[in-house]
């Protein structure tokens, strides 16, 4: 009688969330950058972009929690943003536009400290992997978007406070309710060196920002994308059935 084969360990719940928690971060950021280019200009979009940007930093808060259970860290850093993002959303609908806008500082502040926080995490446990997954790729490109989405909320809070500091290439994309939009494609066509030159930075500041920008994209891409594709390459090679 033979023996039979052994089966494989069976994978628990976490363990298969925690293969895939970068995915969900991607995901979620595909969902905020489609969802502001198609969202309709009125106020039910408004509410849509700041459900899709409530989305992401909830997204990005399972995908640490889920691997490091930092609590005490992510839930002090994701809920003031979160908070405030449907703060001024009540403001501008029900309240006061002109001190809703008065709120947008901050509200832009927190969710770039936030991503910011996020980003070094997520941007640690890729680069520190023994073994890089595809997951650990998408965790890689989920990082490069997240700095895509940090400058475009850098420069809204520019603009919101100085709607001179960048020139839109139409009126409407200067518009308020589409700023973020517009300023998302600005901002990947920056971090890409893709600079068509239809939206133009002005300001000192916002001149900075750009070509900070554009030098922290194409590092990232040569240095750390780079060594995440070609060690996962490697992997593959070694072992054609690893995932």
């Amino acid at each position: 009688m033979s023996d039979a084969a052994p089966l494989p360990p069976t994978e628990s719940s976490r363990d298969w969330l925690i293969r895939h928690r970068h995915a969900v971060t991607l995901i979620a950021l595909i969902m905020l950058m489609a969802g502001e280019t198609l969202r309709p200009d009125s106020s039910i979009g408004y509410w849509i972009s700041d459900l899709l940007l409530s989305l992401v930093i909830l997204a990005t808060a399972y995908d640490v929690l889920i691997r490091h259970r930092r609590l005490l860290l992510i839930g002090l850093s994701a809920v003031p943003p979160i908070v405030t993002i449907w703060t001024v959303r009540g403001m501008e609908d029900f309240r006061d536009a002109e001190t809703a806008m008065q709120w947008y500082l901050l509200r832009n502040v927190l969710m770039i400290a936030f991503l910011s926080t996020i980003v070094g995490v997520i941007g640690r446990d890729v680069s520190r992997a023994n073994r890089v997954t595809t997951d650990q790729v998408l965790g890689g490109v989920s990082v490069y978007l997240l700095l895509g989405l940090i400058w475009a909320i850098a420069y809204l809070s520019v603009v919101t406070f100085d709607s001179s500091a960048i020139k839109f290439s139409t009126p409407n994309d200067g518009h308020a309710g589409r700023r973020l939009a517009a300023l998302i494609y600005y901002s990947f066509a920056t971090i890409t060196t893709l600079g068509l030159g239809d939206i133009q930075p002005l300001s000192n500041l916002a001149r900075t920002l750009t070509w900070t920008e554009a030098v922290t994209g194409q590092l990232y891409i040569a240095v750390t994308m780079a060594k995440l594709v070609g060690l996962r390459l490697v992997h593959l090679t070694q072992s054609p059935n690893s995932s």
